[in-house]
């Protein structure tokens, strides 16, 4: 009896259409239920009867049905189609019947698709056929030729399994190699601007902590910027002289840096301003294909902030001046 139970079982699992109602009929005997089943255009067409609509309950029988093809796992099926009406007289061609008038043939419909197995189970599946002995697995396993083909597959898969993993540990270790040579590369400059981008670099931490302590409204001083421009141009102008962009921006930095401590005046933090987002701009055009192309475009948001929060400065200073005027009137 354990015998024919599992080749039945073993039967639906390979996709017979006649033991998967079977199976189905021997796990809904108990609710009243009858099932049959016919394969439609790729799709698993169940029709269930009772005799009382109250044994045809969608949400009971949809789940038991789920779990019964689940744990069968029938081959080749994916999708299944139920479909539940009061019993009636045999029809052998059921499901032309049902879908020529399916208002009055039928209770409900429901369609559900099964879950694949894992690999693991695939493998622990066909593992567990090549134990049964030849004699008992029927149509399965008919003959020797074929439980071959079948320990062939199982190798295929256990190879294909294990080279996969390989290539992806590989190609883990390209792509972290990659990322950490990239990373040196982005913090390393030139051997003729290292010392001076250091230096630029911790003297722009202590300005920025100092800037950013200080906020204030983001309103632009206009009228004063027309001046504070005109007095950073002999600046700029020797900056140009030298026609990397990326050396230029590094000199007006520190330029900005140094002035930054000693200014004061609404017209001093507009000069420093104007400085900054002029080292912005020449960060920004480093190329792409330049080997700092990643620090410049860093640099390129830090500078134009920094001209940001100089003219946040300048604001203040013009507000702390027009209090002074005010109390002084």
């Amino acid at each position: 009896m354990v015998r024919t139970l599992n080749n039945i079982t073993t039967q639906a699992r390979q996709g017979s259409v006649a033991a998967i109602i079977q199976v189905l009929n021997e796990n809904l005997a108990e609710s009243g239920v009858r099932a049959r089943a016919v394969v439609a255009q790729g799709v698993l067409q169940l029709l269930c009867e009772a005799d009382n609509p109250s044994k045809l309950d969608q949400a009971f029988l949809v789940e038991q049905l789920r779990t019964t093809l689940e744990a069968i796992r029938p081959r080749y099926i994916r999708r299944v189609k139920v479909n539940t009406r009061i019993v009636s007289e045999q029809q052998l061609l059921w499901l032309d019947e049902i879908e020529r008038d399916p208002d009055s043939q039928l209770l409900w419909t429901a369609e559900f698709s099964l879950s694949r197995p894992s690999l693991k189970q695939y493998v622990q599946e066909l593992w567990t056929q090549w134990q049964v002995d030849p004699s008992q697995s029927g149509a399965v396993l008919a003959d020797t030729a074929q439980r071959e083909r079948q320990k062939r597959r199982f190798w295929q898969i256990t190879i294909g399994a294990s080279g996969l993993g390989l290539f992806l540990c590989l190609l883990g270790w390209a792509i972290y190699g990659s990322l950490a040579s990239d990373g040196f590369q982005s913090v390393s400059i030139g051997p003729q601007e290292e010392n001076t981008s250091n230096s630029a670099e911790s003297s722009l931490e202590s300005s920025l902590q100092a800037v950013a302590s200080n906020s204030v409204s983001d309103s632009a001083i206009e009228g004063t910027a027309s001046s504070a421009s005109d007095a950073a141009s002999a600046t700029v102008q020797e900056s140009e002289s030298d026609p990397d962009p990326f050396v230029q921006a590094v000199r007006l930095a520190e330029e900005a840096v140094q002035d930054g401590k000693t200014a004061t005046t609404v017209d001093e933090w507009m000069t420093l301003a104007t400085r900054w987002q002029r080292a912005s701009g020449l960060m920004n055009s480093v190329p792409s294909d330049d080997e700092r192309y990643a620090t410049a475009q860093n640099r390129t948001t830090v500078y134009l902030q920094n001209s940001v929060d100089a003219r946040k400065r300048a604001d203040l200073a013009r507000q702390e001046q027009d209090e002074a005027a005010s109390q002084s009137l």
